[in-house]
C-alpha cells in the first residue's frame, strides 16, 4: 500500500508538471497569487484567488485523492481536470488590473502580451497536433466527413450511447458533434508517441484488415459501429463476418453490429431508452 501511495505521488506530480506545459503560464499565474497575497486584503477575493486554488493544487497531489478517483470515479487518464478548477485566467486579469489600475491601456496590452507569449499559436499546422486552418465548413466548425459519419452512426439510436471504432483523423470531431458517441479509442492513440498500443486500434489501421478477427476484439470491447476509409480492403467482406452496412459518406463506409448493438441495448448503463 505504502508503495503504491507512493506512485500515485509521482504521477500526481507528473500530472501538474504535463499540466503545466511549458511552465511559462503557470509562472505567471504562480507570480499573480503571490501578488494577491500581500497585497488583497478583502477576504472574499483572497479565498476566491489564493486559499481556494491553494486547497485545489494540494488535493490534486495528495495519494490518497487520486487512489479515490481511480477506484471510484474514472482513469487516471482524466485525472489532470481537477486542475481546470484553478482560477488562472481570473487570477491573472485580476492580478493585472491592480497593477496596473493608474495605466489600463498599457496595462492590458503588457498583460495581454504576456499570456500571449506564454503559449503557442494554437493555428500552427507545425505544433505536431493540428493540420493548416481552413475555412469553416459549417456552424459547427468540424469536417462534414465527421459529422456525416455520427448522423449514420446515431441515425435510429434516440440519444443513446454508442461505442464505435473509427480511423483516427476522425476521433478528434465526432465526440465535439455529439457526446452520446463514444470511442473504443481516443485521440491519445496517435497524439501521443507514448501511448500505450491498443490492438483494436493497430487493427483498424492495417492495410488489409481482418474482418473476423476485428469483429470479435470490437466485441470484447462493445463496438456496435466501425467507420473504415471507403477504399479500405478487407481479408474477408465485412458482410459474410457479420456486419451490416449502415450508410457511407464521400471518404468513409459506416457498418454495424446488429447482433452487439441488441446486446447494448439490454444494458441500461449504456443505453437510457
Amino acid at each position: 500500500m505504502i508503495d503504491q501511495m507512493i506512485n500515485y505521488f509521482q504521477m500526481n506530480i507528473d500530472t501538474v508538471i504535463a499540466y503545466a506545459g511549458s511552465g511559462f503560464l503557470m509562472a505567471l499565474y504562480g507570480l499573480a497569487a503571490a501578488y494577491l497575497l500581500f497585497t488583497e486584503k478583502d477576504k472574499r477575493i483572497r479565498a476566491l484567488f489564493i486559499y481556494l486554488p491553494l486547497l485545489i493544487i494540494l488535493a490534486v497531489i495528495l495519494p490518497p485523492v487520486r487512489y479515490a478517483f481511480v477506484r471510484y470515479i474514472d482513469t487516471g487518464d482524466t485525472y489532470y481536470r481537477f486542475l481546470w478548477l484553478l482560477p488562472m485566467c481570473a487570477t491573472i486579469a485580476y492580478a493585472s488590473e491592480k497593477i496596473f489600475s493608474g495605466m489600463r491601456l498599457i496595462g492590458i496590452t503588457l498583460a495581454a502580451t504576456a499570456v500571449a507569449l506564454c503559449g503557442h499559436y494554437v493555428y500552427d499546422a507545425g505544433n505536431g497536433y493540428t493540420e493548416a486552418p481552413v475555412r469553416a465548413e459549417n456552424v459547427y466548425h468540424l469536417p462534414e466527413e465527421a459529422i456525416g459519419v455520427a448522423d449514420i452512426i446515431m441515425a435510429g439510436e434516440k440519444g443513446n450511447q454508442i461505442r464505435a471504432a473509427m480511423p483516427a483523423e476522425l476521433t478528434v470531431s465526432v465526440r465535439q458533434y455529439d457526446t452520446n458517441l463514444y470511442l473504443a479509442y481516443g485521440r491519445e492513440k496517435f497524439m501521443d508517441p507514448y501511448a500505450e498500443a491498443d490492438k483494436l486500434f493497430v487493427m483498424m489501421h492495417e492495410e488489409v484488415i481482418d474482418s473476423c478477427a476485428l469483429l470479435e476484439l470490437g466485441r470484447e470491447r462493445q463496438v456496435c459501429f466501425y467507420v473504415f476509409p471507403i477504399d479500405q480492403e478487407f481479408s474477408a467482406d465485412p458482410e459474410s463476418a457479420g456486419l451490416e452496412k449502415a450508410g457511407e459518406t464521400k471518404k468513409y463506409v459506416v457498418y454495424k453490429d446488429a447482433y452487439e448493438l441488441e446486446e447494448m441495448r439490454k444494458i441500461q448503463f449504456y443505453y437510457h431508452p
